[in-house]
């Protein structure tokens, strides 16, 4: 969160095949992040699964850009 001034979130989760309890954290970055995201997390647990998705859109603080208004001619 800090390195790459994202936030996480945290979902619980119980393994299929173990069902022991599980921990996954979701984070969204961008693209040109994925590199640093991917050695942050192996830095700390060589051992984490890593699941990689695209995302068509994401809105909210840190992916919305504001725009320029538009205005109406009369």
């Amino acid at each position: 969160m800090e390195q790459l001034n994202r936030g996480t979130t945290f979902l619980k989760a119980e393994g299929g095949y173990s069902h022991k309890d599980k921990e996954i954290v979701y984070c969204v970055v961008s693209p040109s992040e994925l590199h640093t995201l991917k050695k942050l997390v192996e830095s700390i647990d060589q051992e984490a699964f890593i699941s990689v998705m695209d995302v068509n859109e994401a809105i909210g603080e840190g992916f919305t850009y504001k725009r320029p208004k538009k205005f109406k001619l009369l």
